[in-house]
């Protein structure tokens, strides 16, 4: 609270402190004349704060809404982790409470339509809860996983095996291509070896564009902010970046460095691929996929590259 008080004496405000003093300013001073907005339409509703969907039914009072979001992918602290109606006992939930008195209503759809059917058994068994409901039957290919050993001092390898597999995406015809991350520093370093391989590859011609041999273009574009606008076919991003977006293909780097606690991370990277779905650690099976069953997914292993 000192904290916030000092930020705000100095003209600064913290993100995650503007729900509460929007919801104090409304309180204090009243809530301005939003009523020609009749119903207003929540996304990604999963990763919204108590606080933050207090403040919303402060400002519209009137309006009656609609929440969209998928629990599963909840990756900071949301409050959709159970239906919006009831708990476990039949009370209401906080988020439920948050929009006191208006009734609710539950409805939970079941249907994926997204990815794949492989793509989407195994995003289902990595889901937090399990995932029971059904896919749409668009066949494709299993999951890969690629267990990289390289040798001693090697460097830039992974570099060298990311680019070979975005080349080979954009030659099957594939429009859009994802690398995801779970951190910006570690799209700073995937985007630079990219663009190194790209150039490699090909005819360098700057902002992380190369022509290769037979005329084709590959562009890259590092997305770091929330400025989501798509200027290439290759993207890398952080994945708190990515929910809501969907892609071709999507590539994670490091699935390694998931730990057991962030499954609904992972679920989220990997449920945004359409089509093809690529894993790349260095060593063994991480832990995490390991709570998978193996035939959900295939492994190749490069070794010594």
């Amino acid at each position: 609270r000192l904290l916030t008080a000092k930020n705000v004496s100095n003209g600064k405000v913290f993100y995650e402190d503007l729900p509460a003093l929007l919801y104090l300013k409304n309180a204090l001073q009243g809530v301005p004349d939003v009523r020609h907005v009749r119903h207003l339409i929540i996304d990604e509703a999963q990763n919204y704060t108590w606080m933050q969907l207090r403040a919303l039914a402060v400002e519209f009072p009137q309006a009656s809404l609609t929440m969209l979001g998928d629990p599963r992918q909840e990756i900071g602290a949301g409050l959709l982790q159970r239906p919006p109606v009831a708990d476990q006992d039949g009370g209401p939930t906080r988020t439920a409470e948050a929009f006191a008195p208006r009734q609710s209503a539950h409805i939970e759809l079941t249907k994926r339509y997204r990815s794949t059917w492989e793509i989407a058994r195994f995003s289902g068994a990595l889901a937090d809860p399990p995932e029971t409901g059904s896919s749409i039957e668009r066949r494709g290919i299993l999951p890969l996983l690629v267990r990289v050993t390289t040798k001693k001092g090697e460097t830039g390898v992974m570099g060298r095996l990311l680019t070979r597999r975005i080349l080979d995406l954009f030659g099957e015809g594939f429009g859009s291509v994802a690398v995801l991350c779970r951190k910006a520093d570690t799209c700073r370093g995937i985007y630079q070896l990219i663009g190194a391989g790209l150039a490699e590859a090909g005819k360098d011609m700057g902002g992380g564009q190369s022509v290769l041999d037979g005329g084709q273009s590959v562009s890259a574009q590092l997305v770091l902010n929330d400025d989501r606008s798509i200027k290439a076919p290759l993207l890398v991003m952080p994945v708190y970046l990515a929910s809501g977006m969907e892609f071709d293909a999507v590539i994670v780097p490091e699935v390694g460095c998931y730990h057991v606690g962030e499954r609904r991370t992972l679920y989220t990277v990997c449920t945004r691929a359409l089509h093809r779905l690529y894993l790349y650690t260095e060593g063994e099976t991480p832990e995490l996929l390991r709570t998978i069953d193996p035939e959900y997914y295939s492994v190749t292993d490069l070794i010594d590259c």
